[in-house]
């Protein structure tokens, strides 16, 4: 895994051994992903209103907040995150 100040990345870019890395990632940023399957979910988002006309907002369970499934979430739940 790399990661790259946006100070450097254009010098990076002008680098031929840069050159498949930088490619890869555009293809990445192109590449669709599918949406949420849950009706409500917007964007990772779900705001219900109650008969008061209050309105709560959560996370999607479904997304996970990503509002795409195919993007696993990272978080201290599932071990990931700390590294197991």
């Amino acid at each position: 895994m790399v990661w790259v100040d946006r100070e450097y990345r254009d010098q990076l870019r002008d680098d031929w051994r840069y050159t498949r890395l930088f490619r890869l990632e555009e293809h990445l940023r192109e590449a669709r992903m599918p949406p949420c399957t849950n009706a409500g979910c917007n964007g990772g988002q779900i705001t219900m209103r109650d008969a008061d006309g209050n309105t709560t907002t959560v996370t999607c369970d479904v997304c996970g907040g990503s509002g795409i499934v195919a993007v696993p979430v990272d978080n201290e739940d599932d071990g990931r995150a700390g590294g197991r």
